[in-house]
């Protein structure tokens, strides 16, 4: 059986409803969430609409659908928590629920640049977010991670279609 895309929203909604539920989407989806991950993705949906508006002061709309979550490489224990596949890029972008010291999110998206380097893909976009800081880094082409102020580049980048074409 194979992982299937999802909406970031619909797993937020799904863990505030019913945890029964919210396992039934899971064996659908062929996922197995971490307890906090609802939560987590709830906090980085947030943060990404109250810095996301425009001058006007209205939220920019953002693709939030056709991704997959908790992808794990067969036959290795390589997890990722959120990847969009695109003609042009993939992106990574990681959760964590906990504080981690971002030497260990650069470590971590470092390996996770590795891994992916190996799919084919022509650019690969990497990104943290820390729920306990509520903030998002992202890995750089020198491998340093840096502080996101603007979710310009991220807003970007899960906008543009997916590579069959599923938005």
């Amino acid at each position: 059986m194979s992982i299937k895309r999802t909406n970031l929203a619909s797993v937020v909604s799904l863990g505030k409803k019913d945890v029964d539920i919210l396992k039934k989407y899971e064996q659908y989806l062929n996922i197995n969430l971490k307890e906090k991950e609802p939560q987590t993705i709830e906090k980085f949906l947030q943060l990404l609409k109250t810095i996301n508006i425009n001058i006007l002061g209205e939220i920019n709309p953002v693709k939030i659908d056709g991704l997959f979550l908790d992808y794990s490489i067969p036959g290795m224990t390589k997890e990722f928590d959120i990847l969009k596949v695109t003609r042009e890029f993939v992106l990574n972008i990681e959760l964590k629920l906990e504080n981690k010291t971002t030497d260990e999110m650069r470590k971590q998206l470092i390996d996770n640049k590795f891994y992916l380097s190996k799919a084919n893909c022509q650019r690969a976009y990497y990104f943290s977010y820390n729920a306990e800081t509520d903030k998002l880094y992202e890995l750089d082409n020198n491998n340093q991670l840096v502080d996101v102020t603007t979710t310009d580049r991220i807003i970007h980048l899960l906008n543009v279609d997916n590579m069959d074409g599923v938005k």
